[in-house]
């Protein structure tokens, strides 16, 4: 079983998904994957029968609004939206072969689909550098627009599960029911197949708190300052200029270039209004913001783990290790509890839709290839994974670690 599993982790690409599962539950709160079992034929040959796993936007996911604990206790019924090509939906059913999921397909016609994810590309899009080239004009204001066009007809599709009910209903545009079956997933974790990863859980609540979302005013803040500064400077460069009505000149004649020349009558033709220096000041008033965001994170304590002067308590020093062993505890807790859920959805997959004998390749330092029998299914299997965060054992090394990361981090982080 050991070696299916990390035979599973691999197929479903684990090690380049986890970390964009991470990634979401950082940014947004909480990452959801979805996991599935495959099946895909091609010419009458099966060339796929294995476990899926991905990554699903939190924009197209819709959960019941009394779960207040996790998808897999609290959750009554969710709805998963899907927009796709209609080809591409005909392509797959025919890779199924004759185990076809879905029916009225040919009453279903591709419309413009609203996207849903529109605010996520702002959220995207609001860096602290320059915006791509994606805004357009309306009435004036820069908006943020996706890259796929808005004018693709496809099908949006809503997958119902509804737990209480144990049913599964695919909805097509909003109007055509495409499948209405028992949840095929029933023998397998009592149907839910997907798993939550809460960065800084809610008491009470399902979605999650991110570490953007505490500081999220204080960055919306350092990029207008920002704004404000390059404003500045381009008021320095070229500024206000005051010309007398009956002098002759006119704006054209004011050149702000090098080696310009300026012929006037008298000195007070031009005036030149330039506005006070702000540029220093932005600076530091920057720097002042991002110890806030240092703070309220607790980003240099957590990265730099000593005492900021002699002044200051020796004790300190640990008290701050301990406190970056606690965040990093907490983080790789909720990291081991999705992923031991994972693991033990794979296990159950397999038990479910393995029918026969099945030959595997490992890889690894060595390549192997194992035999899993399906009498196997019959063996009671649970499994626990267990993620701790590496601390050198060597205090001198573990010291001179957090003042690298403190230096890269920290002392570096220049705007």
């Amino acid at each position: 079983w050991g070696n299916l599993v990390n035979y599973d982790f691999d197929i479903i690409d684990l090690i380049k998904r986890l970390p964009n599962w991470i990634e979401s539950s950082v940014l947004y709160g909480n990452g959801i994957v979805k996991l599935a079992w495959k099946v895909l034929s091609r010419n009458g040959k099966v060339v796929y029968d294995d476990p899926t796993m991905g990554l699903v936007d939190l924009w197209e996911l819709l959960p019941a609004p009394e779960t207040v604990d996790d998808l897999q206790d609290g959750c009554p019924w969710l709805i998963h939206r899907i927009v796709k090509r209609k080809e591409k939906i005909e392509k797959e059913e025919n890779a199924r072969g004759e185990d076809k999921i879905y029916k009225n397909l040919e009453f279903c016609e591709p419309k413009i689909v609203e996207d849903w994810k529109k605010e996520r590309y702002e959220i995207n899009g609001k860096k602290m550098s320059q915006v791509d080239a994606g805004t357009k004009k309306d009435g004036g204001d820069e908006k943020i627009v996706p890259a796929k066009s808005d004018t693709e007809k496809q099908l949006e599709l809503w997958e119902c599960w509804d737990y209480e009910e144990d049913k599964l209903v695919v909805i097509c545009n909003g109007e055509i029911v495409i499948r209405d079956d028992e949840n095929p997933y029933l023998g397998v974790n009592n149907g839910h197949i997907f798993v939550d990863l809460p960065d800084m859980p809610l008491l009470w609540e399902f979605w999650a708190t991110g570490h953007i979302e505490p500081v999220e005013t204080t960055i919306h803040e350092i990029a207008d300052l920002r704004n404000q500064r390059m404003d500045d400077v381009v008021l320095m460069l070229d500024p206000v200029v005051k010309i007398r009505k009956d002098s002759g000149i006119t704006k054209n004649d004011i050149i702000f270039s090098p080696g310009a020349t300026w012929e006037l009558r008298k000195m007070d033709d031009v005036v030149i209004e330039r506005p006070p220096e702000i540029s220093l000041m932005g600076v530091n008033e920057d720097k002042i913001m991002r110890d806030e965001i240092s703070r309220t994170l607790a980003l240099g304590e957590y990265m730099q783990g000593q005492p900021q002067s002699p002044d200051e308590p020796l004790g300190k020093v640990a008290v701050l290790l301990g406190q970056s062993n606690l965040r990093l505890s907490m983080n790789a807790q909720n990291i081991a509890v999705a992923l031991t859920t994972v693991a033990n959805i794979l296990i159950q997959l397999n038990q479910e839709f393995i029918t026969e004998d099945k030959l595997y390749r490992l890889v690894g330092k060595e390549v192997d290839f194992k035999e899993f029998k399906k009498d196997d299914k019959k063996v009671v299997v649970d499994a626990i994974v267990e993620v701790e965060p590496v601390i050198p054992p060597d205090k001198t090394t573990r010291l001179n670690q957090v003042l690298l990361m403190y230096d890269k981090f920290i002392a570096q982080d220049k705007p």
